[in-house]
Protein backbone atom coordinates (compact mmCIF):
# COMPACT_ATOMS: atom_id res chain seq x y z
CA UNK A 1 0.00 0.00 0.00
CA UNK A 2 1.28 3.59 -0.63
CA UNK A 3 0.16 7.26 0.46
CA UNK A 4 2.88 9.16 -1.37
CA UNK A 5 1.74 8.92 -5.14
CA UNK A 6 4.42 8.33 -7.60
CA UNK A 7 6.95 8.99 -4.78
CA UNK A 8 7.98 4.99 -3.75
CA UNK A 9 10.96 4.90 -2.36
CA UNK A 10 13.67 6.77 -0.47
CA UNK A 11 15.74 7.94 -4.18
CA UNK A 12 12.13 9.14 -5.07
CA UNK A 13 11.84 11.26 -2.39
CA UNK A 14 15.33 12.77 -2.23
CA UNK A 15 14.99 13.52 -5.91
CA UNK A 16 11.82 15.36 -4.48
CA UNK A 17 13.64 17.11 -1.79
CA UNK A 18 16.10 18.16 -4.41
CA UNK A 19 13.25 19.72 -6.93
CA UNK A 20 11.87 21.85 -3.01
CA UNK A 21 15.68 22.93 -2.47
CA UNK A 22 15.78 24.33 -5.99
CA UNK A 23 13.06 26.12 -5.40
CA UNK A 24 13.96 27.20 -2.30
CA UNK A 25 17.31 28.66 -3.70
CA UNK A 26 14.81 30.88 -5.78
CA UNK A 27 12.99 32.01 -3.11
CA UNK A 28 15.33 32.27 0.20
CA UNK A 29 12.98 34.16 2.00
CA UNK A 30 10.37 32.22 1.60
CA UNK A 31 9.14 30.39 5.12
CA UNK A 32 7.01 27.55 3.01
CA UNK A 33 9.36 26.39 1.18
CA UNK A 34 12.17 26.22 3.79
CA UNK A 35 9.80 24.39 5.70
CA UNK A 36 9.01 21.97 2.65
CA UNK A 37 12.71 21.21 2.52
CA UNK A 38 13.23 20.72 5.91
CA UNK A 39 10.63 18.18 6.53
CA UNK A 40 11.47 16.00 3.21
CA UNK A 41 14.78 15.99 4.66
CA UNK A 42 13.92 15.26 7.98
CA UNK A 43 11.98 12.43 6.78
CA UNK A 44 14.85 11.13 4.50
CA UNK A 45 15.96 9.66 7.91
CA UNK A 46 13.17 7.29 8.22
CA UNK A 47 12.74 6.23 4.57
CA UNK A 48 16.19 5.54 4.46
CA UNK A 49 15.99 3.36 7.58
CA UNK A 50 12.44 1.99 6.43
CA UNK A 51 14.39 0.64 3.08
CA UNK A 52 17.75 0.03 3.93
CA UNK A 53 17.91 -0.27 7.73
CA UNK A 54 22.04 -0.32 7.33
CA UNK A 55 22.29 -2.76 10.31
CA UNK A 56 19.88 -1.16 12.89
CA UNK A 57 16.91 -2.21 14.25
CA UNK A 58 15.90 1.10 16.09
CA UNK A 59 15.21 3.90 14.15
CA UNK A 60 16.31 6.10 16.48
CA UNK A 61 19.92 4.27 16.59
CA UNK A 62 19.78 4.91 12.89
CA UNK A 63 19.69 8.66 13.27
CA UNK A 64 22.12 9.58 15.54
CA UNK A 65 24.71 7.19 13.24
CA UNK A 66 23.79 9.81 10.65
CA UNK A 67 26.32 12.34 12.49
CA UNK A 68 25.10 15.54 10.72
CA UNK A 69 24.43 18.31 13.12
CA UNK A 70 22.60 19.98 10.33
CA UNK A 71 20.08 17.59 10.68
CA UNK A 72 19.35 17.98 13.94
CA UNK A 73 18.42 21.16 13.03
CA UNK A 74 15.96 20.15 10.08
CA UNK A 75 14.50 18.02 12.61
CA UNK A 76 14.20 20.89 14.87
CA UNK A 77 12.54 22.68 12.50
CA UNK A 78 10.31 20.44 10.78
CA UNK A 79 8.97 19.24 13.84
CA UNK A 80 8.63 22.28 15.44
CA UNK A 81 6.39 23.33 12.09
CA UNK A 82 4.35 20.54 11.97
CA UNK A 83 3.57 19.89 16.41
CA UNK A 84 3.38 23.90 16.74
CA UNK A 85 5.51 23.20 20.12
CA UNK A 86 8.61 21.42 20.05
CA UNK A 87 8.73 18.92 23.02
CA UNK A 88 11.92 17.17 22.07
CA UNK A 89 14.34 19.56 20.40
CA UNK A 90 17.76 18.78 19.00
CA UNK A 91 19.70 21.69 19.05
CA UNK A 92 19.08 25.35 21.06
CA UNK A 93 17.18 26.89 18.50
CA UNK A 94 14.90 29.52 20.69
CA UNK A 95 13.26 31.21 17.57
CA UNK A 96 13.09 31.88 13.91
CA UNK A 97 13.07 35.02 11.88
CA UNK A 98 13.29 36.34 8.50
CA UNK A 99 15.74 38.94 7.74
CA UNK A 100 14.76 41.21 5.06
CA UNK A 101 18.37 42.34 3.10
CA UNK A 102 18.92 45.48 1.61
CA UNK A 103 18.81 45.03 -2.19
CA UNK A 104 18.45 48.10 -4.31
CA UNK A 105 17.52 47.96 -7.95
CA UNK A 106 19.62 50.97 -8.24
CA UNK A 107 22.85 49.81 -6.45
CA UNK A 108 24.40 47.26 -8.10
CA UNK A 109 27.61 47.37 -5.21
CA UNK A 110 28.13 43.67 -4.30
CA UNK A 111 28.10 44.45 -0.48
CA UNK A 112 24.50 46.24 -1.40
CA UNK A 113 23.37 42.53 -3.06
CA UNK A 114 22.48 40.77 0.29
CA UNK A 115 19.02 39.67 0.05
CA UNK A 116 18.32 38.62 3.82
CA UNK A 117 18.10 35.09 5.15
CA UNK A 118 15.93 32.43 7.06
CA UNK A 119 17.82 32.62 10.75
CA UNK A 120 17.92 30.38 13.27
CA UNK A 121 18.39 32.42 17.06
CA UNK A 122 20.34 29.72 19.23
CA UNK A 123 20.32 29.51 22.87
CA UNK A 124 23.79 30.45 23.42
CA UNK A 125 23.52 33.82 21.39
CA UNK A 126 24.63 32.92 18.27
CA UNK A 127 22.61 32.93 14.50
CA UNK A 128 22.40 30.28 11.81
CA UNK A 129 21.32 30.89 8.37
CA UNK A 130 18.94 28.17 7.51
CA UNK A 131 20.03 28.86 3.71
CA UNK A 132 23.75 27.28 5.01
CA UNK A 133 21.83 24.40 7.16
CA UNK A 134 19.83 23.56 4.66
CA UNK A 135 22.90 23.01 2.07
CA UNK A 136 24.79 21.10 3.92
CA UNK A 137 21.93 18.47 4.47
CA UNK A 138 21.15 18.86 0.73
CA UNK A 139 25.53 17.75 0.67
CA UNK A 140 24.97 14.97 3.33
CA UNK A 141 22.08 13.71 1.43
CA UNK A 142 24.05 13.86 -1.49
CA UNK A 143 26.77 11.83 -0.58
CA UNK A 144 24.85 9.85 1.56
CA UNK A 145 22.56 8.95 -2.02
CA UNK A 146 26.03 8.22 -4.08
CA UNK A 147 27.40 5.24 -1.97
CA UNK A 148 24.13 3.05 -2.09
Amino acid sequence: MSYTFEIKSSKDLYRNLLEEYEDFKNDVLSSRRAINCAMMAWHLTDWTFNEYKHGFSKLGDYRISLNCPSLDIVHDIANGAKHLILTRPKTGIIDTTKIEGDFCSNDFDFNDFWVGSLELKMDDGTTKDFFEEITFVIDFWNKYFLTL
